[in-house]
């Protein structure tokens, strides 16, 4: 082991053996691709907590989980040069319901159980989402670990782990910190090996950047390739990586170098029916992998692909992030040697991008307290500080937003536009309950989960006078000046969120619009009679907009219609192939006196207004 794995060692260590509340939250070490992330793991599985009870290690996506199995199974002793401990049982996440019968008993052994997320999002969906039970059936599970832990497509994902109730280490190969979004770090548990330290202690080799010219057409890109690789003296026996953007850019590539005499394989999973062996769907275990010269692929050899002595990188089409530019380059970047190392090629058709992207990202590594937007609290925080405390603005005297006050919901200018849904909610085999205090109250949790997995900062959902039915969850977002290409000024965007369970509905409201997975996947939307429900006896309706059914090239697409009253224009919309995608109606004594009613899909014309009802009964 290298020091700076033996102190992310000692950092999970450490965090595993505090009982105190400092280590409530999780672990977290960050390092570099191919500085041993593995080798990490396989210490901690077989040396930290209590050696009888199981050790879950999960991964976000298949081929990681099951290239960890293998690597904790074999290959990773290998490279460590040491014998597998004998009494180290490595296993593969089964079915649910066969796991929570496996995880009853108590082992002989510690069981290092290794699978992905969605495996454990699975089970927690069979508890019915419940933590307790959840807890209940990991209770001979002594802590878990997470690898690549800044991917996370669904914020249900931190939520599964959570409810497990295991302490919960935690590893990215990226420095962005992105898993603050999700996971609470627990302080003084979160240890960090930069970039520039793994150069410096040679176990990293650095990149050189050369341009591959204009490529018009596959040929051209691949002639300018193989030139490169004669003129830096690459060896036929030399691996090299090529990424490009999408199947057919694979299929193209592949096809092209193997017709020149070149051996090339390409990986993609649009390639399940391809025919061709050199089109493939998964890549191959490190003992089985052919002796190809070209490794072409989209995204199945970003991340978990390791071959130490890959040093060779062609863009043919460039990634949307910087992150996923800079986890490429590191996969060329190995030495495991640790010798004077050879640098890594990388090439590229507009190279001056990628070497820029390459730059941007040491600074930001030499730079410690470098943060990722909407990521770490105190970003958010920091730049709230700057506001004045007190200011003269737009005629009125103004003092600075209290974000933690009780009383905020008092300061926001409310929009009169709420979505209705029915409160009852789906559960499993589509049958639906009604909603209960703690089952508004977890929605309202799951809501502000949601946003900050949208990169919103949230803070305490508040209780308005005092009303249990109701929240209002205050939060911030964070985004860079949309008229920068590269550089940064970060600007806020303050907004509201608020929710009120009442008479079998489910009033809400974004500043921006938003919509939550939590309401649109779990909850149905009221049919139109039982929405006009929502408007008050004295409410008059006095503006609607409506889509015509009718498709006909000459027919009328969509109308609105405005009154002082619809009740006395009610015959106007009545035609049965218009429907109504929203209404808005005059309130007298409430508020601003107006409400809005949007129906999302439009439906074929009911009874909107009272006269309507009356006439059609």
């Amino acid at each position: 082991m290298w020091p700076h794995q033996d102190r992310a060692v000692d950092t999970f260590e450490h965090y595993l053996n505090d009982t105190t509340s400092l280590a409530a939250g999780s672990a977290l070490v960050s390092m570099p691709t191919g500085t041993g992330k593995t080798a990490v793991i396989a210490s901690l599985v077989t040396t930290a907590g209590d050696l009888l009870r199981d050790v879950v290690v999960l991964t976000p996506w298949e081929g990681l989980s099951k290239q960890l199995a293998q690597d904790l199974s074999a290959r990773q002793w290998t490279n460590l040069g040491v014998a597998k401990p004998a009494d180290l049982s490595v296993r593969r996440i089964p079915s649910a319901n066969k796991w929570f019968d496996l995880l009853q008993g108590k082992p002989s052994r510690r069981r290092v159980w290794v699978g992905t997320i969605a495996k454990v999002l699975t089970a927690w969906s069979l508890k019915g989402r419940d933590a307790a039970d959840m807890q209940a059936a990991f209770s001979n599970v002594d802590f878990a670990v997470v690898d690549e832990c800044h991917y996370e497509p669904s914020e249900f994902w931190s939520q599964a782990i959570r409810a497990m109730g295991l302490k919960t280490c935690l590893l990215t190969a990226t420095a962005f910190r992105n898993d603050n979004r999700y996971f609470d770090i627990a302080p003084g548990y979160n240890y960090r090996y930069g970039h520039g330290e793994a150069e410096a202690d040679r176990i990293l080799r650095r990149p050189t950047f050369e341009s591959l010219g204009p490529s018009d057409d596959h040929a051209t890109f691949t002639t300018a390739l193989l030139a490169c690789l004669t003129t830096h003296g690459v060896g036929p026996e030399e691996r090299v990586l090529i990424r490009c953007g999408d199947h057919e850019a694979v299929r193209d590539i592949v096809t092209t170098l193997n017709a020149g005499g070149e051996t090339a394989i390409g990986f993609h999973d649009r390639f399940a029916k391809s025919g061709d062996a050199s089109l493939r769907v998964s890549v191959p275990a490190p003992y089985d992998r052919p002796t190809s010269r070209f490794w072409v692929h989209q995204y199945k050899l970003s991340e978990g692909f390791d071959d130490p002595n890959l040093r060779v990188l062609a863009f043919h089409d460039a990634f949307r992030n910087d992150r996923s530019t800079i986890q490429q380059i590191g996969r060329v970047l190995r030495n495991p040697s640790r010798t004077p190392p050879v640098p890594a090629l990388v090439f590229a058709p507009d190279v001056e991008d990628v070497r820029g992207t390459w730059q941007r990202y040491l600074d930001y590594d030499l730079d410690t307290p470098s943060a990722a937007v909407a990521t770490l609290p105190a970003l958010a925080s920091d730049l709230l500080e700057g506001q004045p405390r007190h200011v003269y603005w737009s005629g009125q005297f103004r003092r600075n937003l209290d974000l933690g006050s009780p009383e905020l919901w008092q300061e926001f200018a409310y929009s009169t536009n709420v979505r209705v849904w029915r409160d009852e909610q789906k559960v499993e085999n589509n049958a639906r309950k009604r909603l209960t205090q703690k089952g508004f109250e977890l929605l309202v949790d799951s809501i502000a989960l949601e946003w900050r997995h949208a990169s919103r900062h949230v803070y305490n959902p508040v209780v308005p006078n005092e009303l249990l039915n109701a929240r209002v969850i205050p939060w911030i977002a964070l985004a860079n000046s949309p008229v920068l290409r590269n550089a940064a000024h970060l600007e806020t965007r303050l907004g509201y969120t608020a929710l009120v369970w009442q008479d079998g509905f489910v009033f809400f409201t974004d500043s921006e619009g938003a919509a939550p997975r939590s309401l649109v996947e779990a909850f149905s939307r009221p049919e139109i009679a039982s929405l006009h429900r929502t408007l008050p006896e004295d409410a008059t309706v006095t503006s609607v907009s409506l889509v015509n059914s009718d498709l006909g090239r000459d027919s009328i697409r969509s109308r609105s219609l405005r009154a002082r009253d619809l009740d006395n224009v009610a015959s106007e919309i009545g035609e049965s192939t218009y429907a109504w995608s929203n209404a808005q109606a005059f309130m007298p004594d409430v508020g601003s006196g107006q409400r809005r009613v949007r129906q999302r899909r439009p439906r074929t014309l009911r009874p909107l207004c009272r006269h309507q009802e009356q006439s059609h009964s």
